[in-house]
Parts: C-alpha cells; structure tokens; sequence
C-alpha cells in the first residue's frame, strides 16, 4: 500500500484514501483484503487521534 500512497501524495491527491483504494483495485488485488488493510488503517489512524492526542493543546480557560 504504502507505493500507492506515496504516488498519490506526488500527484497532489486532495484525499488520497480513494486512490488509494482505486489503485489497489486496479492493481488486481483482493477487495476484501483491500478493505481488510483500510480499516486496519482507520483503526491506527484512530489510535494515533486518541483522547490524549486530541486534548494535548487544550488549554483550561478557567
């Protein structure tokens, strides 16, 4: 995956996760393995924008 991701990001991709998607297609891969790896994907993403991640700026304006 990473191939595409990267190509993606050199052609200026606005939101690279369809193209992403596409190309794996388009390569002849699986699309259950495909969606299997995005969601593997979303699920890092997330933990990456964890509660700690998303507060870590916040400041207390009491």
């Amino acid at each position: 995956m990473p191939t595409v991701t990267a190509s993606g990001a050199r052609a200026g991709a606005a939101a690279p996760l369809p193209g992403l998607i596409a190309g794996q297609m388009a390569a002849g891969r699986n699309p259950d393995e495909v969606s299997r790896e995005v969601l593997t994907l979303f699920d890092d993403i997330e933990e990456l924008l964890s509660e700690n991640a998303l507060n870590y700026a916040v400041r207390d304006h009491g």
